[in-house]
């Protein structure tokens, strides 16, 4: 099944060339596309993607790089992160990358106006998922399709910057923190990739890792006292979850969806430790989030409906 994003004659060229492993034809034709627009991200991964499959991984990861390096110096510190995991899928053998990574993150507090071409460029090109070949670049998760959850009452929702910017200032994680420790986070980082309708974690399980959104929607639902699946809260790019079972060891308190294809960053426990013995401040940072989290009008609403 081809995807969305292959809509329209030239797209659906690509799509059909990529499946009959036309590999130059179809690099020849998104590098046209890239003339007309050459900050659109979700064409610089697709010409990453095909130039991988046609064994061009020097060249892939040259494109990826490059990306990486003006998503985070336009200050989107998650998508950055995300695309430099990609490229060292392809080339693990480039060294530095994190800290050079690191310094540019650091640097930036917020998306600048110069960003605004990185928005509204829909989901992820989640294109090896649905033209039957394998993706060099990409960490594909399965996970149970679950039905849509009731609501409870109006979802709340993260201001539109933040929800589609992604950089430093809509993710907590990196906030505040020097470029040493930034470069220590993203080395303890994996990228996972899910389809839509799987299941992330799971309310009442064990935690031991925390997840940051990079690209798509995830819900976020709890049982109330009869056991009724309500819908209590929307994630999206630059919103992370899971620091209140890292951090405290309790279960789960939520169940967490993928409303659209998305790509999530996981921190892992051992990680996490790892990295606090020489950034404690990495700690600190999570903790306060934790707290004003647990202060929230929909923490508290998870509570009393808990209790009802």
């Amino acid at each position: 099944m081809a995807m969305d994003w292959f809509k329209g004659s030239k797209a659906s060229s690509v799509g059909e060339l990529i499946v009959r492993k036309d590999y130059p034809k179809a690099i020849e034709m998104i590098t046209a596309e890239l003339k007309e627009n050459s900050r659109n991200e979700r064409l610089r991964v697709q010409l990453a993607h095909v130039q991988a499959l046609a064994g061009k991984t020097g060249e892939a990861a040259d494109v990826l790089d490059r990306l990486a390096d003006d998503l985070a110096r336009d200050g989107f510190a998650t998508k950055a992160v995300a695309v430099l995991k990609k490229m060292q899928k392809l080339d693990p053998s480039r060294s530095g990358i994190d800290e050079r990574l690191a310094a540019l993150i650091g640097s930036q507090t917020a998306p600048t106006a110069a960003a605004v071409p990185w928005v509204d460029q829909g989901a992820p090109p989640e294109i090896a998922l649905d033209l039957g070949e394998p993706s060099p670049i990409g960490v594909t998760d399965g996970g149970e399709v679950v039905p849509p959850p009731e609501r409870l009452g109006q979802v709340p929702s993260r201001p539109a910057t933040l929800a589609k910017g992604g950089g430093t200032l809509g993710t907590p994680l990196f906030r505040g923190m020097s470029p040493g420790e930034i470069a220590a986070v993203i080395r303890g980082i994996r990228l996972l990739s899910f389809g839509p309708g799987a299941i992330v974690v799971s309310e009442g399980e064990p935690g031991d890792s925390l997840f940051v959104v990079t690209t798509g929607l995830c819900r976020a639902f709890v049982r109330n006292a009869t056991g009724r699946s309500l819908e209590v809260r929307q994630l999206s790019e630059g919103d992370f979850f899971g620091e209140i079972s890292i951090l405290t060891g309790q279960p789960r308190s939520a169940t967490i969806t993928t409303a659209t294809p998305c790509e999530l960053l996981e921190l892992s426990r051992e990680s996490l430790d790892s990295i606090i013995k020489t950034h404690p401040r990495v700690k600190e940072v999570l903790g306060e989030f934790h707290a004003r989290r647990a202060d929230s009008t929909v923490e508290a609403a998870i509570r009393g409906m808990k209790r009802g």
